[in-house]
């Protein structure tokens, strides 16, 4: 099950650029 917190905070945290979510990135989510 995915945290949704953790991809909005990633997501202010990049300035919204979903581009910069990379395969590490979905893999920590995980």
């Amino acid at each position: 099950m995915i945290n949704f917190e953790i991809i909005f905070k990633r997501l202010k945290m990049s300035e919204f650029k979903i581009i910069d979510l990379r395969q590490e990135d979905l893999d920590i989510l995980q």
